[in-house]
């Protein structure tokens, strides 16, 4: 009975939470997507990560419009909301309360609409790499714009993980071929 209880609790302190991919063609006519990075002030500073927010749970909000409020207030955008994504789970407020992220493909409506941060962001950058992105984001936001599917990950080689990963099993096959062929293991 305790445990049902407890999350019954779990469950009412759950927050939703609406994210955007956001994306545009750029002058090459190559898709791009917005990053914004998090004030020196705020949670986690100077931290790179896509437009979000929460849902307001007194106004009982829909995800959808939460997304477009939240899209707005942060970066001053209108878009069109493309598809979903994905979801996952974190804790929030130091583990207090579990919150589960809802993330849309969202699409600007105006490309040469200006971006205009909240006090809440002091930067944004329209960013094409998917490299650079995987060093600038949270590992689930990562996973999220690969999902998306709206940058070209499978042509290029700049999966960093996968190029860390295959550059030292080279190195171990040079390293034992060496070793075979020197006879090291013999003496």
């Amino acid at each position: 009975m305790t445990t049902i209880m407890s999350d019954l609790n779990n469950i009412k302190k759950r927050i939703n939470v609406s994210g955007a991919i956001i994306y545009r063609k750029n002058e090459y006519g190559e898709n791009e997507i917005l990053l914004i990075q998090r004030s020196k002030d705020d949670h986690f500073p100077l931290m790179w990560e896509i437009p979000r927010g929460k849902c307001d749970r007194i106004k009982n909000e829909n995800i959808r419009i939460c997304l477009r409020r939240e899209v707005n207030e942060e970066c001053g955008l209108d878009i069109k909301i493309e598809k979903f994504i994905n979801s996952f789970f974190y804790l929030a407020d130091g583990g207090e309360r579990q919150s589960k992220q809802y993330n849309f493909l969202c699409r600007v409506i105006n490309p040469e609409q200006p971006v205009i941060l909240s006090e809440e962001h002091s930067s944004f950058q329209w960013i094409s790499e998917v490299s650079k992105i995987q060093l600038m984001v949270m590992p689930e936001i990562y996973k999220t714009i690969k999902n998306s599917e709206i940058l070209n990950f499978s042509d290029k080689k700049e999966d960093v993980a996968e190029m860390i990963e295959e550059g030292i099993k080279e190195f171990f096959r040079k390293r034992n071929d060496f070793f075979l062929n020197h006879n090291y293991f013999l003496k």
